[in-house]
C-alpha cells in the first residue's frame, strides 16, 4: 500500500503537468537571471526615454559570473520557493475536503504512510526543478560571462535543494494546522519569511536555511561550499523537527 501511495503521488505530479510546469518555471529563472545582469546597462538606458543619461557614465561595476548566478538566486528565492509551496500545499491539504479526508484516512493505516509520500515526491520535484534551473543558469552564464565550474555549481544547487525540502516540510506542518489550501500557503510563506528575517541577522547568517540557496553562487565567487555546512546542519535538524511535528498534529486532527 505504501509503494502504491508513492506511485499515486508521482502519477499525479506527471499527469497534472505539475512537474513540467515547475521545471519550466525554474528553467525560465535560470535564463532570465543572467540575461538581466548582462543587459543591466541597456535596461537602465531604456528606462530613460528622455535621453537624459545619454553619454553619461553610469559607473556600473563590471558584471561577473557570480553576479549572473546571484541574479538567478534572487528570482528563485521568492518566486521559485513560492511555486514549491503551492505545489506542496496542493498535495498536502488532504483535509480541505471532508469527503477526501475520510476517503484517505479510512483506507490508509498510519498518518506517516499517508503524509510522507506527499512530502517526499513534491520535495524531489522541487530539487529536480532547482537542478534544471541551475543547469540553465550555468549555461546562460557560461555564454555571457564565462563558465564557472559545472560540478561545483551543481553541488551548490543540491545544497539549495536541501532548502527546498525544508520548505516542503514547513508546508506539511502548516497543512496539519489549518485545513484550507490558501491558508496553508499563507502560513507556510509567513514561517519561511520569519526564518529569512532571523537569518538576516549577522551572527545567524551562516546558520540560516536560506543561506543554502547561495550554494549556487559560491563556486563562481571562488568560495568553498564547506562554508554552508552549518546551514546544512541547521536545515536538516529543522526539517526533521518540523516534519515530526507535522505528523504528530496530523495524527491528532479530527476529521
Amino acid at each position: 500500500m505504501n509503494a502504491t501511495l508513492y506511485r499515486l503521488e508521482a502519477t499525479r505530479l506527471l499527469r497534472t503537468h505539475t512537474l513540467l510546469l515547475l521545471v519550466l518555471a525554474f528553467a525560465a529563472f535560470g535564463a532570465v537571471g543572467p540575461l538581466l545582469v548582462h543587459f543591466v546597462e541597456d535596461l537602465v538606458r531604456l528606462a530613460d526615454p528622455q535621453g537624459e543619461l545619454a553619454g553619461t557614465d553610469l559607473g556600473l561595476p563590471e558584471m561577473t559570473a557570480a553576479e549572473a548566478l546571484g541574479s538567478h538566486v534572487e528570482l528563485v528565492a521568492p518566486l521559485g520557493v513560492l511555486l514549491v509551496v503551492l505545489v506542496a500545499a496542493t498535495a498536502l491539504t488532504l483535509d480541505a475536503s471532508p469527503g477526501r479526508s475520510v476517503f484517505y484516512r479510512s483506507r490508509v493505516r498510519g498518518t506517516a504512510r499517508l503524509i510522507l509520500p506527499r512530502v517526499a515526491l513534491p520535495a524531489l520535484a522541487a530539487v529536480f526543478a532547482h537542478l534544471v534551473g541551475a543547469l540553465v543558469a550555468w549555461g546562460t552564464t557560461a555564454l555571457l560571462f564565462g563558465a564557472p565550474p559545472l560540478a561545483a555549481v551543481l553541488a551548490g544547487a543540491l545544497l539549495g535543494g536541501v532548502y527546498m525540502a525544508f520548505a516542503v516540510a514547513v508546508v506539511a506542518l502548516s497543512s496539519a494546522l489549518v485545513r484550507n489550501t490558501l491558508a496553508a500557503v499563507g502560513l507556510a510563506v509567513l514561517v519561511l519569511v520569519v526564518f529569512a528575517g532571523v537569518g538576516s541577522l549577522p551572527f545567524l547568517a551562516g546558520w540560516s536555511p536560506g543561506a543554502l540557496l547561495q550554494g549556487l553562487v559560491l563556486p563562481a565567487a571562488g568560495m568553498p561550499l564547506t562554508d554552508l555546512l552549518p546551514a546544512v546542519a541547521t536545515t536538516a535538524v529543522l526539517t526533521a523537527g518540523v516534519l515530526a511535528l507535522a505528523l504528530n498534529r496530523s495524527a491528532a486532527r479530527e476529521v
